[in-house]
This record gives C-alpha cells, structure tokens and sequence, in this order.
C-alpha cells in the first residue's frame, strides 16, 4: 500500500508469489505508479523483469533471465539450479542483490547483506555451511 503525504491509501499493489501484479489500485487521479515494487526492486517496464542490481528476473516464470555467478551452497539442491529465485521459495526468502538468498524468519546460514561498517553498502557478503565467506561488490557485478 501506497500513501500520499496526508496518509491517504493513493496506491494498493498485491502480488503473485514470484512478483507477478495481481492487482494495481489507484485512488488518486492522476494514477501513482511507484518505479520499486515486489521486494522493493525496481521493475522495468521496457521488459517487465525486475532489476536485483546484478540481474533480472521474471516474475511471470520465477526465474532470473541470467544464471548466479555463484553457487551459495554446494550442499543445497536448492542453489545448485542458478536460475532459481529464493531457493524457488519466495514465502521464506528474500534475494536483495540477485546473487543470494536471505531468510528473514531465521538465522539461515545462507544469506547475503550489505557491508553497512563501511557506511556506504557498496559491498555484499555471502557465507554458506561450508565457511565460505564472499566478499564483492554490491553494484556493478559482472556475470560471467
């Protein structure tokens, strides 16, 4: 839900699991179309894809358009498959750069989050089971 400056409800966005609009109300004339929607990620709408800073994914099939250029966990069935959005589990996850999942509800030892001790959140972190510890940085990776 979208609010004007008054707290008025100017915009109602429900959603399909993998980001998908189900419905788009607007209560305002002119109509308010927000640019940041499901997960706060930006949509394109040249392609209708959502922008994850590292790569797109498409909300009609649930899948990002390029492969991770990293496999979080080699142990999770889940990771293996690159395309996969939030371990295709979008009730429990968040994936805030595109690169790796995040559990919000647990301690989930896959995850990736900003480098916010720099105070400037341009770098990501991603650990696994293994102990492996990935630092990169969060706007302008490359897939390969």
């Amino acid at each position: 839900m979208i609010t004007d400056s008054t707290g008025a409800k100017a915009q109602a966005l429900t959603y399909y699991p993998y980001g998908d609009i189900r419905t788009n109300q607007s209560f305002t004339t002119p109509a308010v179309d927000v640019p940041y929607k499901y997960t706060g990620q930006a949509f394109d709408y040249s392609t209708d894809f959502y922008y994850y800073e590292s790569r797109y994914q498409d909300p009609w099939f649930g899948r990002f358009i390029s492969p991770d250029t990293l496999v979080p966990d080699p142990l999770n069935p889940q990771d293996l498959n690159r395309y996969s959005y939030v371990r295709n589990s979008p009730p429990n996850y968040i994936d805030p750069t595109g690169l790796c999942s995040w559990n919000l509800f647990r301690n989930d030892p896959d995850f990736c989050w900003p480098d916010w001790s720099t105070r400037t959140g341009n770098d990501c972190h991603c650990g696994n089971m293994l102990g492996i510890r990935l630092t990169f940085p969060l706007f302008g990776v490359v897939n390969s």
